[in-house]
């Protein structure tokens, strides 16, 4: 079934340089993945829509324009970051997208 759904759209090829870089300085085992189906799949990379519905669990990363990205890896870092208590949240969109935090770097607000 076919119909439109909200998703994020991650356009990966934009960082592909940087994907490809640090793909080298990854200590990979086996070895041969660095440059066999991971290196492969970096070289032949294409943007692509995440749903979350679909995969069934929400992105842990907050990407914002020209600041680093962040990693977030659990539901109680995420609510130390947002000056929140987030043990009720659901981690689900649209749930998800009503949390916010500034940047750990610089303390800028994420683009409203």
């Amino acid at each position: 079934m076919y119909y439109a759904q909200l998703s994020w759209y991650i356009r990966t090829t934009a960082r592909r340089t940087e994907l490809q870089h640090e793909n080298e300085r990854t200590n990979w085992y086996p070895e041969n993945v660095k440059h066999g189906r991971f290196g492969d799949w970096l070289a032949n990379n294409v943007d692509w829509a995440y749903l979350v519905a679909v995969m069934g669990h929400p992105v842990t990363t907050v990407a914002l324009r020209k600041r680093p990205l962040t990693c977030v890896g659990s539901r109680s870092e995420l609510g130390e970051l947002a000056g929140q208590d987030l043990t009720d949240l659901d981690p689900h969109r649209p749930y998800i997208d009503d949390i916010t935090f500034a940047c750990p770097t610089c303390g800028k607000e994420p683009p409203g």
